[in-house]
């Protein structure tokens, strides 16, 4: 039992010693605690490149949506002004009157549908970081904008349809007789009236929705530059670089 008491005496007094031969080892010290500090304030920077990292990433997938939004925005814009000019202005610069809609023939080349919206791809201008960012609202006029665009696509096809049941009804005007002819007539009066009331629509929409679209793209480049002050952003594509018309037919 003593042989016992005397090793734990001996440990412990070998173990004093060895903590106080550290405790006064200024050169052991001396290398300790620059390689401590060294290695917080290297696994510090790693944290903040690997912070600055991720939101450069963040900011360049942003910046992309946003540039295809834009682009989308454009096309719509360019693509609507070239539907107004080709129906409507261009006729009206030329002969100073309204064109009539049964001198507007068939829409070729006309697309059937927009380039898409999905909100979910735009998530993170609505994120909340900003109590009056005016980002949330911009979004919604886009898919406002979007929506009348396929409005107008789908009213233009309709169109298209209806003109030739209307070209239809005049031939079968021109060679019925009796009974038959009196049906046809009243038949094309009808589509004359459909086809007369979806042109005004379509005059007054499109104005409408290219004024909706130049504010929408003068404010979505402001709010752009705004939240990313040190980011490059596309400009409007030039006029002269609009996509080619789509023909239209004379009635």
């Amino acid at each position: 039992m003593a042989s016992c008491f005397r090793w734990v005496e001996s440990a412990w007094s070998a173990g004093g010693q060895w903590l106080h031969s550290i405790a006064h080892n200024a050169q052991l010290w001396n290398a300790f605690w620059p390689a401590v500090f060294g290695a917080a304030a290297g696994a510090y920077i790693a944290f903040l490149l690997e912070r600055r990292r991720r939101k450069n990433e963040r900011i360049a997938h942003e910046l992309g949506q946003c540039h295809v939004l834009h682009f989308m925005l454009v096309h719509m814009l360019q693509t609507l002004e070239n539907f107004q000019a080709q129906l409507f202005t261009d006729f009206e610069t030329e002969h100073g009157r309204a064109r009539q809609w049964h001198e507007i023939g068939m829409m070729d080349g006309a697309p059937e549908r927009g380039p898409g919206f999905a909100i979910k791809d735009y998530g993170f201008l609505v994120d909340g970081s900003e109590r009056a960012s005016p980002a949330p609202q911009l979004l919604n006029k886009a898919y406002t904008a979007a929506t009348g665009y396929d409005a107008i696509l789908s009213q233009l096809g309709r169109r298209n349809q209806i003109w030739q049941q209307y070209e239809e009804h005049r031939i079968n005007v021109a060679f019925a007789v009796g009974g038959a002819g009196a049906s046809e007539t009243t038949g094309l009066k009808l589509i004359e009236k459909r086809l007369q009331e979806l042109t005004e629509w379509l005059k007054e929409g499109i104005a409408e929705d290219i004024v909706d679209l130049q504010t929408l793209r003068s404010i979505f480049e402001a709010v752009m530059r705004k939240r990313y002050p040190k980011r490059p952003f596309i400009a409007a594509t030039p006029k002269d670089a609009a996509p080619s018309r789509p023909g239209s037919g004379d009635g």
